[in-house]
C-alpha cells in the first residue's frame, strides 16, 4: 500500500496568488504570538458546496469503451439514457445538500464560554439559491458550486476583522471547497490565523498541510481542543500548554508536518451536548424540506441533534469507528434540558442524527419517552441498523445472533424481553414520522467481509421489520449498497459480482412492494480513516472532486467485473425502478428524498 496524497481536480479554478502555494507557506508556530488587548475574535466558516453533474452520453461512451461482461448488456444502459433523455434529463446530478452546521454550534459554544467573540458563517445556507456552473473536470463532468460567492465572504471577512478563521472539512468530496477558503482568507490576509477541523481533516491531517495553507489541523472531536489551541494562540500565560504538548493537533515546522499525541476520546458528551442557537437564524433552516424528506408540520421550527455519538457496527469503509469510539449518551438529566431549551427557541420538530440510535435499546426508549413529554414530532436520519432490530424479533434467538456483528447492548435488551415491536410501537407514540433503515444488501458475503450484520440478509425477517413500521405508520427509506471490494485477512480481494449487484436491484424492488416509502442506493465509497481505504490502495482515487461521492462510483473492479460509470447509472436505474421518473424528478428539485 501507497500513501496517497489526495488533491481536488487540476482543473478547479485557483486564485492567481496561488501559485507557488507551498513556497510561501509559514511555518505554523511563527503564528503563536497574535495576542492582542481586544477580544480575539473567531469566524467560523461552512464552505461553499460542490456537486457533480455528468452528461449521460459521456458515461455511456466510457461504459461502451469499458464494458466486458454480459450479465448488463450494452442495451441496458442505452434504455436507461434513452428513459431520462425522453423525459429531458440529460445528466446525472448530484443532489444538493444543505443543514444546519451542528458541528460549528458545539465549537462555538465551547469557544463562547471561554470568552471569545464568535461568529458563524454558513456559506451553504445562507446562499443555498445561489448556483453557478464551477468548472469542467478532468474527466469532463461539470461542477456546479452552489452557496455564497467570494465577493461576499471577502466581504464578510473583511467586515468582521478575524484573528482566527475555522473551518469545517466533515467530507472528502468538499475537500476543494475548504481548501479554496483557506486560499481565499489568506489571499485577504496572510496573518490570519487558519484552522480546519472535521472528519475528513482528522483522517488526513498531514495531508492537508502538504496541499494547502491551513496553519494547524485539530483531530478528532474538535469542540475541547480547538479551544485549548485558542487559549495558546491568545493568551500570554506561563500555566498554558505548549503547542508541541497539546494532543489532537497537526501543523507545520520548518517544511515539516508535525502531529501531537491523539486526543482521547471523551468520556461522557454532556459537555458539548447543548449548543448555543443564539447565532444562527433557526427561520432559515425550517422550510418545508428537510433532509430526510418533507416535514411533518407546517409551523415551528425544525432542529438536527443527537443524543449520542458512534455506532456499535464496525464497518470497513467507515470513518465512525475511528473518530468516534466508544458509544456515549448524554445523562437523561442532560437530555432534558436539552429538549427544554430548544423549546424556548419555538423547535418543535427535530432531525435526529445519531450515528445508531438504535445502538443501545434501553436508551432509545427512554429518549422516546422524554421526546413525547415535551411533544416533539421527529425523523431519524442517521440510519438505525436492521440487523439490531432483526436480532429482537421473538423468532430470531441468541444462537442466531451470536456472530453476526450485533452489540452487546443489543443483546442485554433481548434478554430484558425488549422486542422490535416495542421499540416501533414506542417510537411511534412519541411522534416519529420517518425513519432510515440501513438494509445495506442482501449478500452475506458483502455483509460479513464488511464487519455488518449478516442479519440482514434474512428477507422473511426484514419483511417483518419494515411491516412493523408500517403497522404504526411510521415511513420508512431503506437504505441499499452495492459496488463492494473488501480486503480479507489473506489479503485478497472480495470483489461483488455483477450477479450480486442484479441481485440487489431485484430485492430493492421486492422490499418497495412490502411498504418501503423510497429506497436509498448508495455506491460502496471508502471513505479516509477507514480500514477499507489504508488497505486498497492504489485502487482508492487521488482525486477529491470526482470521486468519493456515494451518488457516483469511486472505484471500478480492478477484476474488469464492473466500472465505476456502470455503477452511476445502475445507481438511477435502480432508483427509477422503485419510485418513476416523476420520483426521481421530485428528489432533484426539492433537494431531499421523496416523502
Amino acid at each position: 500500500m501507497r500513501d496517497i496524497l489526495l488533491k481536488p481536480d487540476r482543473n478547479r479554478p485557483r486564485l492567481e496568488w496561488d501559485a507557488d502555494l507551498l513556497k510561501g507557506c509559514i511555518d505554523s508556530l511563527k503564528k503563536t504570538t497574535i495576542y492582542t488587548n481586544e477580544q480575539a475574535r473567531i469566524l467560523l466558516i461552512v464552505p461553499p458546496y460542490t456537486r457533480l453533474q455528468k452528461s449521460l452520453q459521456i458515461l455511456l461512451d466510457n461504459i461502451k469503451i469499458q464494458i466486458t461482461a454480459t450479465i448488463y448488456p450494452i442495451e441496458d444502459y442505452e434504455n436507461i439514457v434513452n428513459e431520462l433523455s425522453s423525459a429531458g434529463i440529460y445528466y446525472i446530478e448530484e443532489q444538493k445538500r444543505a443543514g444546519i452546521p451542528m458541528g460549528l454550534l458545539r465549537v462555538w459554544t465551547a469557544a463562547n464560554k471561554s470568552w471569545y467573540d464568535v461568529k458563524i458563517l454558513d456559506t451553504v445556507y445562507e446562499g443555498r439559491n445561489q448556483e453557478v456552473i464551477y468548472f469542467q473536470t478532468q474527466e469532463k463532468s461539470n461542477m456546479l458550486r452552489y452557496g455564497l460567492q467570494d465577493q461576499e465572504i471577502l466581504k464578510n471577512i473583511k467586515e468582521y476583522r478575524p484573528h482566527i478563521v475555522g473551518i469545517t472539512n466533515n467530507y472528502t468530496h468538499q475537500w476543494g471547497n475548504a481548501k479554496h477558503i483557506i486560499d481565499l482568507v489568506k489571499s485577504f490576509d496572510k496573518n490570519i490565523v487558519v484552522v480546519v477541523w472535521g472528519t475528513h481533516a482528522s483522517s488526513l491531517s498531514e495531508n492537508i498541510l502538504e496541499t494547502s495553507d491551513v496553519d494547524y489541523v485539530v483531530r478528532g472531536q474538535s469542540d475541547k481542543t480547538f479551544v485549548e489551541l485558542l487559549n495558546i494562540l491568545t493568551k500570554p500565560s506561563k500555566e498554558k500548554l505548549s503547542m508541541e504538548n497539546l494532543p489532537g493537533i497537526s501543523y507545520r515546522e520548518k517544511w515539516v508536518t508535525r502531529k501531537t499525541d491523539d486526543i482521547r476520546f471523551m468520556k461522557e458528551i454532556d459537555s458539548i451536548a447543548i449548543p448555543k442557537l443564539d447565532l444562527i437564524n433557526l427561520d432559515i433552516y425550517s422550510s418545508v424540506y428537510h433532509s430526510a424528506g418533507k416535514r411533518k408540520l407546517k409551523n415551528g421550527k425544525i432542529l438536527h441533534g443527537f443524543t449520542s455519538i458512534w455506532c456499535n457496527s464496525s464497518c470497513t469503509f467507515c470513518t465512525i469507528p475511528k473518530i468516534q469510539w466508544p458509544w456515549r449518551s448524554m445523562s437523561e438529566n442532560k437530555l432534558d434540558e436539552y429538549l427544554q431549551y430548544i423549546k424556548s427557541f419555538r423547535v418543535n420538530e427535530i432531525l435526529m442524527e445519531d450515528d445508531n440510535l438504535l445502538s443501545d435499546p434501553q436508551w432509545l426508549l427512554s429518549v422516546c419517552k422524554k421526546l413525547k413529554e415535551y411533544n416533539f414530532a421527529w425523523v431519524e436520519e442517521g440510519g438505525i441498523s436492521l440487523g439490531n432490530l432483526i436480532a429482537l424479533l421473538d423468532n430470531v434467538s441468541e444462537e442466531e445472533i451470536q456472530g453476526a456483528h450485533i452489540g452487546k447492548k443489543v443483546l442485554e435488551a433481548k434478554r430484558d424481553w425488549i422486542t422490535a415491536e416495542t421499540l416501533i410501537k414506542t417510537m411511534a407514540e412519541s411522534w416519529c414520522y420517518s425513519i432510515y433503515l440501513a438494509v445495506e444488501t442482501p449478500h452475506k458475503e458483502s455483509l460479513n467481509t464488511s464487519k455488518k450484520s449478516i442479519l440482514n440478509a434474512d428477507n422473511d425477517n426484514t419483511k417483518k421489520i419494515i411491516e412493523l413500521f408500517k403497522k404504526y405508520n411510521i415511513k420508512v427509506t431503506c437504505g441499499l449498497m452495492f459496488g463492494f471490494v473488501n480486503v480479507l485477512p489473506d489479503w485478497k480481494l472480495y470483489i461483488e459480482s455483477r450477479e450480486q449487484i442484479k441481485q440487489t436491484f431485484e430485492r430493492a424492488k421486492e422490499i418497495k412492494k412490502i411498504g418501503s416509502d423510497y429506497i436509498n442506493f448508495f455506491i460502496v465509497t471508502p471513505l479516509p480513516g477507514s480500514k477499507n481505504f489504508q488497505e486498497l490502495g492504489n485502487l482508492v482515487p487521488e482525486n477529491t472532486d470526482e470521486a468519493y461521492s456515494h451518488e457516483f462510483g469511486n472505484i471500478s473492479a480492478p477484476n474488469g467485473e464492473w466500472t465505476k460509470d456502470e455503477l452511476t447509472l445502475l445507481r438511477v436505474k435502480g432508483i427509477i425502478e422503485t419510485i418513476g421518473i416523476d420520483g426521481y424528478m421530485q428528489m432533484i428539485n426539492s433537494w431531499t428524498r421523496p416523502i
